[in-house]
């Protein structure tokens, strides 16, 4: 069994339903900083009316689990926060280690 390079990745669906734009990271703090940029990108989207208000999107953060070679949802699990942005924000207010 090979172990994968890249253990996270993001899937990001602009409309749903609707095909993922997938792009692998290397570190939680990688894949936090593209969730908030493709979150931000649809708000501006939003407020320039070039996406409708009625318009649903979705971002989800899997890891990579070698033992079942295969994509899981992402979940902290001391905490058991599926947001990566939650964690973060816990995580500098020092409610977790």
């Amino acid at each position: 069994m090979v172990a994968r390079m890249k253990q996270y990745r993001v899937l990001h669906y602009p409309q749903v339903p609707s095909d993922p734009f997938i792009t692998e990271v290397n570190t939680l703090e990688e894949a936090r900083f593209l969730c908030s940029a493709l979150a931000r990108y649809d708000t501006f989207l939003h407020f320039e009316e070039i996406k409708l208000i009625d318009d649903v999107n979705a971002t989800i953060l899997q890891c990579y689990n070698n033992d079942k070679q295969e994509w899981e949802q992402w979940m902290d699990e001391a905490t058991g926060i599926y947001d990566v942005e939650e964690y973060f924000k816990r995580k500098e207010r020092r409610l977790i280690k």
